[in-house]
This record gives structure tokens, sequence and C-alpha cells, in this order.
């Protein structure tokens, strides 16, 4: 099961807030949050158990399942309830960007960047990374509008990338419609070795300026 807990600042003691089963975990870098939600991205990454066993990496207990769609799992941080489970594409994510509610609308928008699949892992082991050879996965800038109650999920690609490493002022406007966001990208995509440069990119106008030296 996945269980939610939360940590008040002044304070080192947890309380857990709600929990949710599964028979296989998926997994989980990063969450999403606004004043109401958690948001959990659940990917068809999932948890071989008995594999854990071996004396293997953790990562390595994992497999991509093909027949499972990813869902979000979407939390009401009040109660600890999973209040909506909506269904997307299968896609793996790292790092969840930003999250915010729209309450007219009944719908919590969620960015993220997400990779069509976990092959990005195997990408960044050292051997592959040091070839200097292979490409790795560039990610998306992925936008998720999804219902808290009835309705239809929508989802569209804010910028293609490659991108990752997302951030924002978390101070003014994390869990908050937002306008920049910060990201490494790559000045030749597809990428061959690691993200290169520095992206500044404005979701109001959809155009980004770029940072890079040899």
């Amino acid at each position: 099961e996945y269980v939610l807990f939360e940590r008040p600042t002044d304070s080192r003691v947890r309380r857990e807030l709600g929990s949710f089963a599964v028979d296989r975990p998926a997994y989980f870098h990063s969450f999403g949050l606004t004043d109401r939600y958690a948001i959990l991205l659940e990917s068809p990454l999932r948890l071989r158990p008995t594999a854990l066993l071996r004396q293997r990496a953790f990562i390595e207990g994992y497999t991509w399942d093909d027949d499972r769609a990813s869902r979000f799992l979407i939390f009401d941080r009040e109660s600890g309830e999973v209040v909506s489970t909506p269904r997307v594409d299968p896609c793996f994510v790292f790092h969840h960007v930003n999250a915010f509610e729209q309450p007219a609308e009944n719908r919590v928008v969620v960015d993220v960047i997400a990779f069509e699949d976990s092959e990005v892992i195997q990408s960044l082991y050292l051997d592959r990374l040091r070839s200097g050879e292979e490409p790795v996965p560039g990610g998306e800038l992925r936008r998720y509008r999804l219902p808290v109650g009835d309705g239809a999920t929508e989802e569209r690609t804010l910028l293609a990338g490659p991108i990752e490493f997302p951030m924002l002022d978390y101070r003014r406007v994390n869990t908050r419609p937002y306008r920049y966001l910060y990201a490494l990208g790559h000045t030749n995509p597809p990428a061959i070795g690691l993200l290169n440069c520095l992206v500044k990119y404005d979701l109001e106008t959809d155009s980004q300026c770029v940072w890079h030296e040899p």
C-alpha cells in the first residue's frame, strides 16, 4: 500500500493521513501538492517484491508492465481519502513541476516532466553515459487537467523538450498558477550524454530562452 504522511514544519513527529492498497507498488520519485490535495502519478513501472531478496540494485526490482495504464491518485489532505483515480496513457515521471486547483470546474491541474516509458533509467547507467554514444531520452513538460469527480481528463504537451530537473519560484507560486519554468535542456536533441543548458520557459507566451556555454 501507499501511505500518506504529513509533518508540521515545527515538529519532528509525522502522522499518517491515509493509505491506498495496491497489488504491485509503482516507483515514485516525487508528488504533486495543492492546498487541498496530494497527488501521486502511478506509472506502469511496478515492483516485483521477491526481486528485493536478491543482491541487486533496488531499481532492478521494478519492471515495466505494458498492460497497465498510468493513473493519478488524488488524496484529500484533510480526510486522507483517495477521492479520484483518473487514468491516462502510460508514461513515466521523475519530477512533478507544480499543481493547482480550479475549483469552479472541480479540477486539479498537474504539470510534470513526462517520459514515454522508463527507458530513461537504463540510459543513466554509468557505462552507457560514459560511452558518449547513446541518446538520453528527453522528458517533456506535460499538463494534465484532472477531474476530482466526474469528467474527462485533458492532456497536452506544453514544451516538447528534452528537459528535466524543473524549478520554479516555490515561495510565490507553488500550489498556484505560474508563468515561468526553469529546467535543464539540451542544445542538440536528441540528447547525447547529459543535459547541457539552462532553459527558461514562459507558459503565457509559449516562448523560451536558453543559456549555454561550451
